[in-house]
């Protein structure tokens, strides 16, 4: 069991400790990290409707773990099993196919469903305040679903601490609806990009560290585990799937972003301490033990008692802890 830490952030190692404070980019997903990761259900029109179609949406979306399927259970309410899914399948990022009665439906985005070769989607559809999902059956659009979620209390004033401090947020989400754009606005973030797939993702970061940046890739769910393993320090929240917390550095605990500029700052100071640690254990050893030895005697006649030398070299090793539990005690902005 993982003792909870007192600042509600888990470093796995002591290199992406060491790593963060060279930090220099930082990419956020959107959903669940920039935002609650409790999407909602704002409406959902129909073009075609009946009974019948809100029972199979309903019967699918069960069949899905994405919080998204979820929102869409819990608005239209939970469905009987009064029709069979014949067949099941997922495309990360994209949205699900089943077939139930013989008939192929799919719910996913917009983007995903022209893909498929369902008719009746135009561009004007995507220009809404909010993520947007289509339910088709064989080529037909039958309804679309206008989702959206509270931006977290804590990301503005994390995106403004880090660009303070001279990082660049980017935002790269799976979502290809406009409002990707109105949260990086609402937050602050000039650089953001929708309709990323997870492999997209990761070509991102790769090309930005191929410039020589320093990346953090924050997020936390499944779509991002590929673009957290490419990161230079990888960074979870502790309320996203196993596997992507698995595959992180760095899990933060509670969904406070604000943890995310102190974990640099706690980076920063402990790599200063370091330093200092490094530097007077050297000073002690470089000056105490050669003059023991007689290194200065031939020319100035001093010399020093090695019980001096040896007491200067515990000296050090207390002076080196010492210096390191104040660091617990220092306060961390």
């Amino acid at each position: 069991m993982v003792r909870q830490p007192k600042k509600n952030i888990l470093v796995r190692d002591a290199e992406s400790l060491e790593q963060a404070c060279k930090i220099d980019t930082i990419i956020f997903d959107k959903t669940g990290t920039l935002n609650e990761g409790r999407p909602t259900v704002e409406s959902i029109s129909w073009f075609h409707h009946d009974d019948k179609y809100t029972s199979i949406l309903g019967i699918i979306e069960q069949h899905s773990n994405h919080p998204l399927a979820k929102s869409i259970v819990e608005f239209i309410g939970a469905c009987s099993g009064m029709y069979t899914i014949e067949s099941f399948s997922e495309e990360t990022g994209k949205g699900v196919m089943a077939i139930v009665d013989g008939k192929i439906y799919r719910i996913g985005s917009l983007e995903y469903l022209n893909q498929a070769g369902v008719i009746d989607i135009n561009s004007s559809q995507i220009n809404v305040n909010g993520m947007l999902i289509g339910f088709a059956e064989e080529s037909r659009l039958l309804a679309t679903a206008i989702i959206t979620d509270k931006i977290k209390e804590t990301a503005l004033s994390a995106i403004n601490k880090l660009k303070y401090i001279g990082i660049e947020p980017i935002i790269l989400s799976g979502d290809n609806s406009k409002s990707v754009e109105i949260i990086a606005k609402k937050v602050g973030i000039e650089r953001f990009e929708r309709g990323m797939l997870p492999a997209g993702k990761k070509t991102y970061i790769e090309n930005l560290k191929t410039q020589g940046k320093m990346v953090a890739m924050v997020g936390d769910g499944i779509n991002d585990t590929e673009a957290l393993s490419i990161a230079d320090v990888s960074i979870a929240m502790g309320k996203g799937s196993d596997i992507a917390i698995d595959t992180s550095q760095v899990t933060i605990f509670k969904s406070d972003l604000d943890a995310i500029p102190e974990l640099i700052a706690i980076s920063k100071q402990t790599v200063r301490t370091i330093k200092q640690n490094l530097f007077w254990a050297s000073i002690y050893n470089l000056i105490s033990i050669p003059i023991a030895a007689g290194v200065l005697y031939p020319f100035t006649g001093l010399l020093l008692d090695p019980m001096i030398a040896a007491l200067a070299m515990a000296f050090s090793s207390v002076s080196v802890v010492t210096n390191s539990l104040i660091l617990k005690a220092k306060r961390i902005s």
